[in-house]
Formats: C-alpha cells, structure tokens, sequence
C-alpha cells in the first residue's frame, strides 16, 4: 500500500509524460516490440524501457526485460541515481548505482565499482536528456554514456525536415558507434537506433 501511495503521488504530480510502443529490430531481424515511458516531476524523473520478444526471439532464450533508471533533475542536467534490470518475473538481472563520480555495478552477482564522469548517464536517462535539451533549443556539445561494461563519448548533432528534428550521436574519437533519434514537430520521439562499425546493430520506430 505503501509503495502505491507513493507511485500514485508521482504520478499526480507528473509536469512531463511521454509513452509510446515500438516495433524492435536487432541486427536487421524483427524481434518484437517494446513500451517507451518517460516522466518528470518537478527534480525528480523516472525512464523505462520494456521489451517484448517475439516467438522466433523467445526460441533463442531470449526473454522479456524492462529496464527503469531514476535520478534527479538539477539546473536542466538529468543525473541518474540507479538503473535496473528485470525479467517479467521481476527478478533482478543488472543493476548500476549511481553516487557523482562512482558507479556501483552488479551483473549476475558480481559487484565493481567504476569511476564515471560525473555527467554520465546511463542510455534511458540519455534520452530524456536529450529530449529535455531539445526543448530549451539546445544540445549539449558532448554526451557522456554509461553502459554495462565501459563509457564512451559522443559528440551531438542537430539536422531539421519538415518540421522533425534528427539528433546525431558519434562516439568519439574513433566514429565506430553512431546513434540516431528522430523526433516529430511536438519533440515526440518515434525512431532510435544503433549502428556499430557502419552495421545496423537495433532499431526501433513507433507503431503507427
């Protein structure tokens, strides 16, 4: 009861929401869809992203996930305080604390603990950041991304059509790793995707 009273006052309290559903590909291949929800609440923001695998996915032993990072919004940057990974059981399968320049990991039972740049961010709480930026009329020159094994750095690109924004990301310094949001006139995202040394490596675009 306690948890849903809390969940219940956030979400009453809720100043930015997004939602949205995606067809998924991985390396080119269909792999069923997944749920996109985005909320901010005055200094506090919540990001998730659920997948749901398709038969020919589920095959492989590939089984559903969601992944939910929470932080805290100060002066219009988007600080992640924890990341977690869960199967639709609920069961726990990665996790990051986040504490300024240190991030604590735990991956299938092992615990590390990492320096970061205190403006990292894990890839959900990137995407709120980015979209936030857009809304103020400004990227950032530099986009600081935490992942389960390593952090990397991307420099920021911002191109118009017809009304929709398309923002570039590309590690540097090498350029192996490029990353594409397509955003819509109301900086509604409908299209991500990942490619790694020139190759489709996961897309996802809004079900119509």
């Amino acid at each position: 009861m306690y948890i849903k009273t809390k969940l219940l006052a956030f979400l009453l309290c809720i100043s930015t929401l997004q939602a949205a559903e995606y067809k998924v590909s991985i390396k080119g291949h269909s792999a069923g869809t997944a749920k996109l929800l985005m909320a901010t609440e005055q200094d506090r923001y919540e990001v998730s992203l659920t997948l749901f695998p398709n038969a020919v996915v589920r095959m492989f032993g590939i089984k559903g996930m969601s992944d939910v990072s929470r932080g805290s919004l100060v002066d219009g940057h988007y600080f992640p305080r924890s990341y977690r990974r869960t199967d639709t059981s609920g069961k726990l399968l990665f996790s990051v604390d986040f504490d300024n320049d240190v991030a604590k990991k735990k991956n299938k039972g092992k615990v590390s603990v990492v320096g970061i740049n205190p403006n990292g961010q894990d890839p959900l709480t990137q995407i709120a950041q980015i979209t936030h930026d857009l809304q103020k009329g400004a990227l950032a020159p530099e986009y600081h991304l935490i992942t389960e094994k390593t952090q990397r750095v991307f420099t920021a690109k911002l191109t118009h059509s017809d009304g929709k924004k398309l923002v570039v990301l590309t590690q540097k310094p090498k350029s192996d790793r490029i990353i594409k949001l397509w955003f819509d006139g109301d900086l509604h995202l409908y299209r991500m995707q990942k490619r790694k040394r020139g190759k489709m490596d996961f897309d996802m675009v809004e079900k119509k």
